[in-house]
């Protein structure tokens, strides 16, 4: 394979996000329990990537996702996009969300 280009930060915050939602879909007869569980599949497969070191003093921090849509995510959400970016053998710290950067 080569030549691709590497992904932008958007493109791979994208790319997250959809895998999520293709793990838990969305119907008109889908309860929120069945959601929930789902998510919390999905997640939990990406725990063997997780480090203590994604749980940092992140509280709440914006992540922004194109076209103009914004969610917060939660020091979980984060350390999870983080994990995810592992599993996919990306190293986090050259994507980390441009709201977040280093005083020292």
């Amino acid at each position: 394979m080569g030549g691709t280009a590497t992904p932008t930060l958007d493109e791979l915050r994208l790319q997250f996000l959809q895998e999520v939602a293709e793990a838990a879909p969305v119907s008109g007869d889908t309860k929120y329990s069945e959601w929930h569980a789902n998510i919390q599949r999905y997640l939990g497969g990406l725990k063997p990537w997780l480090t203590s070191d994604d749980m940092q003093e992140l509280q709440y921090k914006e992540f922004n996702v194109p076209p103009n849509t914004e969610l917060v995510f939660s020091v979980d959400g984060y350390s999870f996009f983080r994990a995810w970016l592992r599993r996919n053998d990306i190293d986090p710290e050259e994507y980390a969300p441009d709201e977040i950067e280093s005083n020292g």
